[in-house]
């Protein structure tokens, strides 16, 4: 984050804002941003899978992906791709699975933890699972899942050319934005804010704007697009700087 983000921020936050972040990482992995930026809203974590309080450090709301079929689209994966990174995101910890993995990059380059396990011995509750590979390998991996068929009950994406990422269908960042406005409005403080559609008319340069940026790429999109659908998502904006 700039030093002209991070006074705009602080600048928000002084003037009676909220301010959370949004993010596929969870508790332990979020970098400078506990310390660095002056959160005082619940954080969206794993993609919209979990709202973490940091100050409290606890989970305010989980969408937990189901066991069974994580675990059934884990050994599919390992079945077709012998030497895939699997990573599964609870509650708690980060998890590997894969002894004949080929590690993730970025993983090794953050110094990440995580735990080697066998999948069902795995604690506390499924956020996301994720799958390292090279963009070929996954080009070539997503089709032949046909995931809506086989897991039915989970979401897939693209995060990158090299992720794939599940999480409980229905589930995504925008989704838990509807937790956040609760949780918020269960304190003493109102918050002014609403989920609504938005006509953008003017650019205002040096104030925030905020939109709903990028569209699903990939095999997945569409199914990807239907999740959004049916979250009340119908419309991006895409190629190129807002």
């Amino acid at each position: 984050v700039s030093s002209e983000n991070r006074a705009a921020i602080r600048s928000f936050v002084e003037q009676g804002g909220r301010f959370g972040v949004a993010t596929g990482r969870v508790p332990g992995i979020i970098g400078a941003i506990a310390t660095d930026l002056p959160v005082n809203a619940p954080c969206i974590l794993c993609n919209g899978a979990g709202l973490y309080d940091l100050a409290a450090r606890r989970y305010l709301v989980t969408r937990a992906a189901d066991r069974a079929l994580c675990t059934r689209l884990a050994r599919r994966v390992m079945e077709i791709q012998r030497d895939i990174c699997v990573q599964i995101f609870t509650d708690g910890a980060i998890y590997e699975i894969n002894p004949f993995q080929r590690d993730d990059p970025q993983t090794v380059i953050e110094h990440i933890p995580t735990t080697f396990s066998a999948i069902e011995d795995i604690p506390g509750v499924f956020l996301k699972v994720l799958l390292a590979q090279t963009p070929e390998v996954l080009d070539q991996l997503t089709p032949a899942l046909d995931l809506p068929r086989f897991c039915a009950g989970l979401s897939a994406f693209r995060s990158s050319d090299w992720y794939l990422e599940v999480v409980a269908a229905g589930v995504n960042k925008g989704t838990m934005l509807a937790e956040v406005r609760a949780t918020l409005r269960e304190g003493s403080d109102e918050v002014a804010f609403a989920w609504q559609y938005a006509r953008v008319v003017q650019r205002h340069r040096g104030r925030f704007n905020f939109v709903m940026w990028d569209m699903p790429k990939g095999n997945l999109a569409p199914w990807a697009e239907q999740a959004l659908a049916q979250s009340g998502v119908t419309v991006h904006l895409c190629s190129g700087n807002p």
